[in-house]
């Protein structure tokens, strides 16, 4: 989401410079007028500001711009740069194998980012989070399969996936399951005797 812009503005001959700085915009005409401007005073020489707040996974197109008197603008080349993809992870629908256990499954993509650690993290508190219960799944994509077991029967759990990249963590949409038993009940009795 953040991206740092350099550039330099120098002059063959004596000019009144009246501002300097960088225009951008995600497409590619982009002018004062088109796209966002960032003045940067009239400093003539190396120029650099730090964009924020980008969308991830978008290219944006920037140049450098100098104003002289009222009108006239002169404008450096086009670059053009892409902002990193974050990565996307998935916690599919549980799966209960017995009266304690239950399958969990899902994925994770990432582009431009390695992912140094990944897993599950479960609780019977809403949102969980690696400082609850976890099940380490190593690292890198891909899709993902584990049980957990020894669970309580009738309890709600909740359980997403989470990945580790540089100094973040992500986390999945969560998802809810209780594992119960059958109900059992006596519908009817009738047909009683002497013995039975």
């Amino acid at each position: 989401t953040n991206a740092t812009l350099k550039g330099n503005v120098t002059l063959e001959e004596e000019y009144e410079v009246a501002e300097i700085g960088f225009c951008y915009a995600k497409s590619q005409n982009v002018t004062i007028s088109s796209g966002k401007t960032l003045s940067l005073g009239t400093t003539i020489g190396n120029i650099s500001y730090e964009l924020t707040d980008l969308t991830p996974n978008t290219i944006y197109y920037v140049r450098a711009y100098a104003k002289f008197g009222k009108d006239e603008i002169e404008y450096g080349s086009v670059v053009n740069f892409r902002t990193l993809a974050l990565p996307t992870i998935t916690t599919n629908a549980i799966k209960a194998l017995n009266n304690e256990t239950i399958e969990c499954s899902g994925s994770i993509t990432s582009k431009d980012f390695e992912i140094t650690e990944r897993g599950v993290c479960y609780s019977t508190n809403s949102e969980p989070t690696i400082s609850d219960k976890v099940i380490e799944l190593g690292s890198g994509v891909g899709k993902f399969t584990c049980e957990i077991s020894e669970l309580k029967l009738n309890t709600t759990y909740y359980v997403r996936a989470y990945a580790k990249y540089e100094d973040e963590i992500i986390y999945s949409e969560q998802q809810e399951f209780q594992i119960t038993l059958p109900d059992v009940s006596i519908w009817e009795i009738s047909d009683i005797t002497y013995s039975s």
